[in-house]
C-alpha cells in the first residue's frame, strides 16, 4: 500500500447543512449499489428521538458523543459503504482523523446563501435557531474543516444528476474500475 492510500473503499460526503449531503449520498449509494450509512438517522434510531428532540433533551454535547460512537462503529465495518455525515461530524478532531484515515471524502461546497435558501422553512435544524452572525461564523469554521478533510470538492449548486455522476466517477477511480 502506498503512503497516504486509504485502507477502505468507504465514500463519505461532508458539507454544511443544506449542501445536499443526504440527497447526493443516497443517490450515489443507489447508483453504486452500496449500503448507505446516515449518521443522523443512526443517532435518531439509537436514541429514539429526532435531532431537535435530542438537542432539546440532552444538548449538543450528548448528540456529538453519540455521533462519534456511531461513526466509529460504521468505520469498523469491512464492507464498502457510502456515508452521509452530519455537518458537524468532521469538526471533532478524533472524527476528523478517523475519516481522513478510513474514508474517501467528497466535500459538497455550497455558498451559505444557497444552504439557507434550501433550508428555509425547515425546523429540524437546531443550529439554525441562532442569529445569522453565529451561523456565518459556524459556516466559516466548518468550511475550513471540510476543505482540509476533502479528497475532492464538488460545487453543490450543480444539478443533482451531475453531482451523482461525478461522485460515482470519483469512487470508481479510487477503487480502480
Amino acid at each position: 500500500m502506498q503512503s497516504g492510500q486509504k485502507k477502505t473503499h468507504n465514500l463519505a460526503f461532508c458539507g454544511f447543512m443544506g449542501a445536499g449531503k443526504s440527497t447526493i449520498a443516497a443517490l450515489t449509494a443507489a447508483e453504486l449499489s452500496l449500503p448507505l450509512f446516515s449518521s443522523d438517522k443512526e443517532i435518531e434510531a439509537r436514541l429514539g428521538l429526532n435531532i431537535n428532540e435530542i438537542f432539546l433533551r440532552y444538548g449538543e454535547e450528548k448528540f456529538r458523543i453519540a455521533e462519534a460512537e456511531e461513526l466509529k462503529k460504521a468505520l469498523n465495518t469491512q464492507a464498502p459503504q457510502v456515508i452521509d455525515l452530519g455537518g458537524g461530524t468532521p469538526v471533532d478532531p478524533h472524527n476528523f482523523a478517523l475519516l481522513k484515515e478510513k474514508t474517501h471524502i467528497i466535500y459538497l461546497a455550497a455558498p451559505l446563501e444557497i444552504c439557507l435558501r434550501r433550508l428555509a422553512g425547515s425546523n429540524d435544524r437546531p443550529l439554525l435557531r441562532q442569529d445569522i452572525k453565529t451561523i456565518q461564523k459556524l459556516y466559516g469554521e466548518r468550511a475550513f474543516c471540510y476543505e482540509s478533510l476533502a479528497d475532492i470538492t464538488l460545487d453543490a449548486s450543480r444539478p443533482k444528476a451531475e453531482l451523482v455522476q461525478q461522485s460515482c466517477e470519483y469512487y470508481k477511480k479510487f477503487i480502480g474500475e
